[in-house]
């Protein structure tokens, strides 16, 4: 298995993967991803900044996770607090293909993003996700992530429980 930077040609896979979760959370009545994000140009963005990643098994995309270094506008405000205080890693936009889930493939790119922290520095690795999503939020806890409040999205002010991961 290989896990690399997200590459043009993997964009209609990555995008099926996103379409994949959307369903599942539709199915379990989660209100996350429901309005159309993420998106191809949500995608585009992120592969032209660099920071979008697939976990690729026999020539197919079998996971993806948006990774990055430059902050997060929706954690300057937390209703709870941060573990650190200085520069952080962000993982965002997680999915894994149904037939790969129980890998831990979610794991694996938290893991990829640890050892990206670790690289530069940085202390502290930050997600969110909806109250509802249980899985992921069973992944974080699994992986290490410590609970620390309540953030609002920009982008519509829905609420998501925030985690980080001290490195």
């Amino acid at each position: 298995m290989i896990f690399r930077k997200t590459e043009e040609k993997d964009k209609k896979q990555v995008i099926s993967l996103w379409r994949e979760a959307q369903a599942y959370f539709r199915e379990q009545e989660i209100d996350q991803w429901q309005d159309g994000y993420p998106d191809e140009a949500c995608l585009d963005l992120d592969v032209a900044k660099g920071s979008s990643y697939v976990l690729e098994d026999a020539g197919r995309v079998i996971a993806t996770a948006f990774i990055s270094f430059d902050g997060e506008p929706d954690y300057l405000h937390i209703e709870g607090s941060w573990i650190t205080d200085g520069p952080y890693g962000v993982i965002h936009r997680v999915a894994v293909a149904g037939e790969a889930k129980g890998r831990g493939l979610a794991g694996r790119l938290v893991e990829e993003a640890v050892a990206m922290c670790r690289e530069r520095g940085v202390q502290g690795l930050r997600v969110d996700t909806h109250q509802d999503n249980r899985s992921m939020r069973r992944m974080l806890s699994k992986n290490g992530f410590t609970y620390c409040g309540i953030i609002h999205l920009t982008r519509d002010g829905a609420p998501r429980v925030a985690y980080e991961r001290l490195i």
